[in-house]
């Protein structure tokens, strides 16, 4: 796939599964709609190329709640 023509080299790079989000910004964690427990950080899906960008070279992190089985996506970004 073709990279990015105008972002940075670390973009396209920072997928990630478990351990601490790279947050662009301070991420706080959504509270599960079933329980009210905080959410767990699961992992994070980068743009790929400028085709298939998320908002402005962000980042998607997906919170899951383990009790529960929910599961939710907030977007970041520069």
């Amino acid at each position: 796939m073709p990279g990015f023509e105008w972002a940075g080299p670390e973009a396209g790079t920072r997928h990630q599964l478990g351990g601490r989000p790279t947050a662009i910004q301070p991420v706080e964690y959504p509270t599960c709609p079933q329980c009210r427990e905080k959410m767990t950080f699961y992992g994070q899906l980068d743009s790929i190329n400028d085709e298939f960008c998320i908002a402005d070279v962000g980042l998607v992190y997906v919170c899951v709640c383990f009790e529960c089985s929910e599961a939710t996506a907030l977007i970041d970004s520069f």
